[in-house]
C-alpha cells in the first residue's frame, strides 16, 4: 500500500527507503544466481509479503543482463500454456502469436534461442500468481524451459511468484518438483521474524513511528504490505489529531496481543480512572484520543516496557 505524499512530508518520511537484511539479501542472490543459471525457480509466500519486490532487486542486481517475459493474464481461470507462449511473442520481439500451438511453440523457442543463444541475454519467464496454474500446466513449462532449437536446449529459465499452495502442485508432479528450487518465504525458515520486521518498520518510517508502536505493529502484521496500510491508517489518524508523530495514542496494544507481564484490564482501568468496558474498546482499536492516552500512561505507570504488547485480558 503507498502512503499519501502529504503524511509521508507531514511526518518526516522519506520515500522510497528500503530494508534489507541478512534473509533477504541471501534470496536475492539466490534467485539472481538461479536467474542467470536459467534455473526453475518458485517463489512462494503470502500476499503482500514481498515476493515481487525481492524479485525485483535479483533483476536488479543484474543490471539488465537478461530478456524478462511476464506473463500478464489476468483472467480469473488458470493461466495456461498458450498465455505463456504469447507473453515471449510480446516481451521479445514485434511478432503477433502464432494461431495453433504448435506454430506458437515453435515461435516461443526460435525467439529465446535468438535471445539466449544469439544475443548471449538469458531469458527469464516471471509467472505472477503461479498457484493458478494447475499441475500439468507446471509440467509444460518444465518442459517449455528444456525444449530445443538448432541444437541448443534450455533456452530460458522461469519464476513461479505464487502463494504457499504452489508448493504442493510441483510437489504433485515428481519431474517439475525434481527440477524446481523453491525459495519460501516464511517465518519457520527465517523471513521476516518479529525482529525484521520492527527493523523493517525502522528502516522505512524511523521516528515517525515511535519504539512501541514499531513494537505492537510487528506483533500485529505478519507481512510488509499488512505493515504498510496498518501505518498508513495511523498516520492518517495521528495526522487529524494534530501530531508529528505515530505513538501509543494512536496504536495501544491491543488485547489479542497478550503475552506474559500479567497487566491485566482490569488493573488498567483503575490506574487510568476509565470502565473496564472502555479500556476493552481502546485495546481494540476504538475509544477518543483522550481515552488512548489515559490507557497508554496507566500502561506505562504499571511497569510495562514502552509498546510492547504485554497486555493479558482480564479474569
Amino acid at each position: 500500500m503507498q502512503i499519501k505524499s502529504h503524511l509521508l512530508r507531514h511526518f518526516g518520511v522519506q520515500p522510497g527507503a528500503i530494508y534489507a537484511d541478512n534473509t533477504s539479501d541471501v534470496i536475492v542472490h539466490e534467485l539472481a544466481e538461479g536467474i542467470r543459471a536459467k534455473g526453475l525457480i518458485a517463489l512462494t509466500g503470502k500476499s503482500g509479503s514481498g515476493k515481487t519486490f525481492l524479485l525485483r532487486q535479483a533483476l536488479d542486481r543484474l543490471d539488465g543482463a537478461v530478456s524478462v517475459v511476464r506473463v500478464a493474464d489476468m483472467s480469473p481461470r488458470r493461466a495456461e500454456l498458450p498465455s505463456v507462449l504469447s507473453a515471449i511473442a510480446y516481451d521479445l520481439s514485434n511478432e503477433t502469436p502464432k494461431h495453433t500451438m504448435e506454430a506458437r511453440s515453435r515461435q516461443a523457442l526460435r525467439l529465446m534461442h535468438q535471445h539466449t543463444v544469439l544475443q548471449q541475454r538469458p531469458v527469464v519467464i516471471v509467472v505472477e500468481d503461479a498457484h493458478r496454474f494447475h499441475a500439468a500446466s507446471l509440467n509444460e513449462l518444465k518442459l517449455l524451459r528444456e525444449g530445443t532449437y538448432a541444437n541448443h536446449s534450455h533456452l530460458c529459465g522461469i519464476v513461479l511468484l505464487g502463494w504457499a499452495e504452489l508448493e504442493g502442485k510441483i510437489k504433485h508432479h515428481t519431474a517439475v518438483r525434481l527440477r524446481t528450487e523453491v525459495v519460501s518465504l516464511d517465518r519457520t525458515d527465517g523471513y521476516m521474524g518479529h525482529e525484521q520486521r520492527v527493523a523493517y518498520l525502522d528502516a522505512l518510517y524511523g521516528y515517525a513511528l515511535t519504539g512501541g508502536v514499531r513494537e505492537i505493529l510487528a506483533a500485529r502484521c505478519e507481512t510488509p504490505e499488512e505493515m504498510n496500510g496498518a501505518v498508513a491508517d495511523a498516520m492518517q489518524r495521528a495526522y487529524y489529531a494534530g501530531l508529528h508523530g505515530v505513538d501509543e495514542t494512536i496504536v495501544p496494544p491491543t488485547s489479542e496481543q497478550a503475552s506474559g507481564n500479567g497487566i491485566s484490564q482490569r488493573q488498567i482501568a483503575k490506574a487510568s480512572g476509565l470502565s473496564p468496558a472502555t479500556v476493552n474498546r481502546v485495546l481494540n482499536g476504538g475509544g477518543s484520543p483522550d481515552q488512548r492516552q489515559k490507557v497508554a500512561d496507566a500502561y506505562q505507570h504499571l511497569g510495562a516496557p514502552a509498546g510492547l504488547s504485554l497486555i493479558t485480558k482480564a479474569a
